[in-house]
């Protein structure tokens, strides 16, 4: 990262038009300089640079040169053959979400009215999670995990059904309470998800770095968040797991649907073996964030849904994952510039939770 990628930001800024009140906007430093995704409900995302010559310029995910299953986004006829023969005919095929150079997320349904997700991998990213479905089992309990029903080597894609229940995240917005002891039970029993193969380790040192990753990009436009980083970097490590276990590495509340009586996890492409304090921690920091974020307040759910887990708030290990999370969730909204105050609040606490100050 450096002072040109921040100018670059602050001109791709000023260049953008001005943003209709639903759409979100999301900042991101790239090798190339910097993108900017402007994100609305129920449309496709739509993704600018800027040109050498300062013009802004909209990128196509069908010309998508890292995500070998680009091509069959430029032609849907192309991917209606490409499917048919697994899926029967296809009536609608959506772009819900593209990462240049990352992935790709297609929903798609059937003429039969059945609906399927389409994720579109880079090289890299295909070949880790081919080989974490393949190393996984079945979870215990009523934790269920949304592994694919056809895997597409050729275009570096699988697909996988639609989760039964709701997200997590709709049920954060509601004026109802999550069934959390269902939830509870499920996520105290994924750590014990049989593993058959190798799979990636995430320790504390690895989700340090991640954290602090995200941290250098947030302080590209928010230069305040270094003071946070340096905390970071000096966070003692907590005691080793007394068991380590199965890890989705990304468990948050977009992650998780909930029925009546399952939960059932997606988008298990990083799925790892290691200290599962690093999933609780994560989770309950993203329910805590839904709360900020709706009604500008702690309403205790994330503490609550830990003492059903079995954990105090002062768990001195889940803090200091907390910590980390908490961290890096300010510098992935740091890159979001509808949420200063935010990323303000949030690194406060961050500081607080690690019984230090700004």
């Amino acid at each position: 990262m450096s002072l040109d990628t921040t100018a670059t930001l602050h001109e791709l800024l000023r260049a953008l038009p001005a943003l209709e009140a639903d759409t979100e906007l999301i900042l991101r430093p790239v090798a190339a300089g910097a993108t900017a995704t402007l994100r609305r409900t129920g449309a496709p995302p739509r993704i600018f640079t800027l040109t050498d010559a300062g013009a802004l310029h909209e990128l196509s995910p069908a010309l998508d040169q890292d995500l070998p299953g680009a091509a069959l986004l430029a032609d849907p006829t192309a991917l209606a053959r490409h499917l048919e023969p697994h899926l029967g005919a296809l009536s609608t095929a959506r772009l819900c979400a593209w990462r240049p150079g990352r992935r790709a997320v297609l929903q798609l349904r059937t003429a039969d009215g059945t609906e399927h997700w389409l994720k579109l991998l880079d090289r890299k990213s295909f070949r880790r999670a081919s080989a974490a479905f393949a190393a996984v089992g079945e979870p215990l309990g009523e934790m269920r995990l949304q592994t694919p029903h056809l895997l597409l080597p050729s275009s570096c894609g699988y697909v996988a059904a639609a989760a039964d229940g709701t997200p997590l995240r709709t049920l954060l917005a509601g004026a109802d309470a999550p069934p959390l002891t269902m939830l509870a039970r499920a996520l105290v029993a994924l750590p014990f998800t049989a593993v058959h193969g190798e799979l990636p380790i995430v320790d504390f040192e690895r989700v340090r770095a991640a954290s602090l990753q995200g941290l250098a990009q947030g302080a590209l436009l928010r230069p305040e968040l270094q003071s946070l980083a340096a905390a970071i970097a000096e966070l003692p490590a907590p005691r080793p797991p007394a068991r380590t276990g199965f890890v989705h590495g990304d468990l948050h509340d977009k992650q998780l649907f909930l029925a009546e009586d399952r939960a059932t996890l997606i988008d298990l492409e990083g799925m790892a073996v290691g200290d599962p304090r690093f999933d609780l921690a994560n989770l309950v920091e993203h329910v805590r964030l839904r709360d900020l974020q709706q009604h500008g307040a702690d309403s205790g759910l994330a503490e609550a849904l830990l003492a059903r887990c079995g954990i105090t708030a002062e768990d001195s290990a889940v803090r200091a994952f907390r910590a980390l999370v908490r961290a890096r969730l300010c510098g992935v909204y740091a890159l979001r510039p509808r949420w200063r105050e935010l990323v303000a609040r949030l690194q406060l606490e961050a500081m607080q939770l690690m019984e230090l100050r700004p």
